[in-house]
């Protein structure tokens, strides 16, 4: 009789804990649709402020332009270096805008590639050809290595062009003097893009999170660098899209080396 009551003990015990494990679980998986459904609110919230944005700002961009062309008629100094700097800015938040607007239609996976056979060549070209906007008249040196570079990649021009462009950004952002370097090598298959610089550099444990959303090594609010730590962040993501990777090697005061991996799929 002892003996069988320790057995009922033990099942009502058992049944006891498998009702509050059920009740845990129905309580987690209410809460994670309640994540969910608020992450769905603010992607759609992101996506519309930024197409809503851009359209009231497209309007002011190009009356800013007409006036700097003076279709209305001369202008004064004062008042044409004020036009350039109201367009300039502008300009930066269109970006902003746009960069946003893709950070939506990724998280709603609506973003999309379209692959086709692209010239090495010609991509890494149109990538550079940015660099001296983005390093404007500062004292920084910008080589290229990628004459050895031949043949063609299967990929989305556009994307990749984009990708580019973000760690280009970033090399430019972070170095004030020195050297920045896109090269590009086929190994194995794989396109090898790196971006080196002589930058400020990324500490080890900073590494960690530095492809992550909305984040920079510099998170105080009187950074001295300013952005929204999203360039690298949608780098990763897209070419997440396009089968690609990136990663990084640095060191605080010796600057930064971005690689980029992508297979060849069919590059001749």
């Amino acid at each position: 009789m002892n003996t069988f009551c320790g057995f009922i003990a033990v099942a009502l015990e058992n049944a006891a804990l498998y009702r509050e494990a059920e009740d845990r679980a129905k309580a987690l998986e209410a809460l994670n649709q309640e994540l969910q459904s608020a992450v769905s609110v603010k992607t759609r919230f992101i996506g519309k402020v930024s197409h809503e944005l851009r359209s009231p700002l497209c309007v002011i961009m190009g009356y800013g332009n007409l006036i700097a062309e003076k279709t209305f008629g001369p202008l004064p100094i004062e008042a044409a270096t004020a036009i350039d700097r109201m367009l300039t800015q502008a300009n930066a938040l269109l970006t902003i805008l746009t960069y946003m607007l893709e950070v939506s239609q990724l998280d709603a996976g609506k973003l999309t590639v379209r692959h086709g056979p692209l010239e090495i060549r010609g991509l890494l070209e149109e990538a550079a050809a940015t660099v001296p906007r983005l390093i404007a008249d500062r004292a920084i040196q910008f080589d290229t290595d990628y004459s050895a570079c031949h043949g063609n990649i299967l990929t989305d021009p556009d994307r990749l062009v984009e990708v580019l462009v973000h760690v280009l950004a970033n090399a430019a952002k972070f170095t004030e003097t020195g050297k920045i370097v896109l090269a590009a090598a086929v190994k194995n298959k794989l396109l090898e893009i790196t971006v080196t610089d002589t930058g400020i550099g990324i500490d080890v444990e900073q590494q960690k999170f530095i492809f992550e959303g909305f984040r920079q090594v510099d998170e105080h609010d009187t950074r001295r660098y300013e952005g929204m730590g999203i360039g690298l962040y949608l780098a990763r993501r897209l070419l997440a899209l396009l089968g690609g990777e990136i990663s990084v090697d640095s060191e605080i005061g010796a600057g930064s080396r971005f690689t980029i991996r992508l297979p060849c799929g069919g590059a001749e």
